[in-house]
């Protein structure tokens, strides 16, 4: 999962971010360590819709970058059955251990 936070003040929506991260991973979802804040989102992108500092063309760039590999990375591994979400193995334990 990746997170873009913005605000119109210079928080970005960091603490959004932060509490989506644990939302997340209860989820059992791969939350990205690189997120993109774009604070003063009001004065951050110009007339043709691109972002006016570079940095925050770069951040996204890598933030999708890496939500592409994780995203192939983890469609590989899961259709190979290499490591099933946790509920569902604890639930297959679980029924297991009933029968």
């Amino acid at each position: 999962m990746a997170a873009v936070g913005y605000s119109g003040s210079i928080g970005g929506g960091i603490r959004a971010i932060e509490h989506l991260a644990h939302v997340f991973i209860e989820a059992e979802a791969v939350p990205l360590r690189n997120t993109v804040v774009i604070p003063f989102v009001r004065e951050a992108f110009g007339a043709d819709g691109e972002p006016v500092n570079p940095e925050t063309d770069i951040r996204l760039q890598v933030m999708l970058d890496d939500l592409a590999w994780w995203s192939s990375a983890l469609e590989k591994a899961r259709a190979a059955g290499e490591l099933p979400p946790g509920t569902f193995r604890a639930r297959a334990a679980l029924a297991a251990a009933r029968a």
